[in-house]
């Protein structure tokens, strides 16, 4: 299995829908550590609903280091220490079909079928953001794709998931 990122970009996208004034929720596991109470309770400032994220009991909460070079190229730094995917449970489940949009990273296969039928099923789209880091293996990330709404994906993201040594071969691909 490959490592479990920090949803960096998911936590994103929830604390910018909510300054915008969406309803917005964020549903994850952190550990009970203080970093974990932080993060969730950090949502707040940004009116994101957090009651059905997962508190781990002793466990410590995944860190993620941003780095932005003058550039703009960005590298994440990631410790993952939560080696579990999101449980989709069915309060989970029951907010996913109450979505307009559903963002999140894709991980195993049969877990992202899961997510995205519940998504489907309530008519919202499946927006996923697709790095090198993903943690689902590459064979599975064409299936995935397929039930894919909107994709984001940096540029080594595209050439990861496609599989090609160019860019615009890989959007492509990606788009095909």
């Amino acid at each position: 299995d490959r490592d479990f990122p920090q949803r960096t970009s998911s936590t994103n996208a929830a604390c910018a829908a909510g300054r915008l004034g969406l309803r917005t929720g964020w549903s994850g596991r952190v550990g009970d550590d203080d970093a974990g109470k932080a993060y969730l309770a950090a949502f707040a400032d940004y009116d994101v609903e957090v009651s059905s994220a997962q508190v781990l009991p002793d466990s410590i909460t995944d860190l993620c280091v941003v780095l932005v070079e003058p550039s703009g190229v960005r590298s994440l730094m990631i410790v993952p220490t939560i080696n579990a995917y999101p449980e989709l449970s069915v309060t989970v489940k029951n907010e996913l079909k109450r979505s307009t949009f559903a963002y999140t990273i894709p991980y195993a296969l049969s877990w992202f079928q899961e997510f995205s039928k519940a998504v489907h099923a309530g008519g919202g789209k499946v927006v996923v953001d697709v790095e090198a880091s993903i943690p689902m293996p590459k064979e599975d990330v064409y299936s995935a794709l397929r039930m894919v709404d909107i994709v984001f994906c940096s540029e080594e993201g595209a050439l990861f998931a496609s599989g090609k040594d160019n860019v615009d071969e890989a959007a492509a691909e990606i788009l095909a």
